[in-house]
């Protein structure tokens, strides 16, 4: 279960922004090129894709691995309160902001239903297969899309694709130096 941000709903994910913010590269790190929100927006959008994606992927191999995303609503965070890009949004929407607790709601619950643990949904109570809820999005614990009508973020499969790439590209294998598993490499 990857907590996110309804951010990602502003921005279409453009796996070359992500490349460029990693690599610090323009027009991220221009004088005043550097836009905190997108930034965010693009991040959690992504982190929304990769979940969907190995969810279905998940499904295809018939594994009992279940992946979920989950939006917590807006929550009074010492994160948001500091956050000098969303300091005007705070400062307006603080009365009705979420506590930590109503926050975690639907994480909590989606942990703890069997929506995550079980193909059958025997888990929740419910005769309705859970394998529709795998890679989901929720807000408020129901599936919702990831994708406002006209809004033109929805995702091409190459884009999935450049995503995929983009993230094997910077992963790091694990090695017996980092706690992971013992690397195969013969110069460890």
């Amino acid at each position: 279960i990857t907590v996110v941000s309804a951010g990602m709903f502003l921005h279409r994910l453009e796996v070359s922004e992500l490349r460029d913010l990693d690599d610090g590269l323009e027009p991220w790190s221009a004088v005043g090129g550097f836009d905190a929100i997108k930034s965010y927006c693009l991040t959690h959008r992504g982190r929304v894709l990769l979940v969907r994606h190995w969810g279905d992927e998940a499904d295809r191999r018939r594994s009992r691995v279940r992946f979920a995303s989950v939006h917590p609503g807006w929550v009074d965070t010492p994160g948001l309160a500091t956050a000098d890009a969303m300091s005007t949004f705070y400062r307006l929407m603080r009365p009705v902001l979420r506590s930590p607790d109503e926050g975690a709601d639907t994480a909590v619950w989606l942990a703890s239903s069997g929506l995550c643990a079980d193909r059958a949904g025997a888990a929740s109570g419910s005769a309705e297969s859970t394998a529709a809820h795998n890679g989901c999005y929720f807000f408020d614990r129901s599936p919702r899309p990831i994708d406002m009508r006209f809004a033109g973020t929805a995702p091409t499969d190459e884009d999935i694709a450049r995503l995929l790439e983009f993230c094997k590209a910077r992963a790091k294998p694990l090695s017996k130096h980092d706690g992971g598993a013992p690397s195969t490499s013969s110069t460890d």
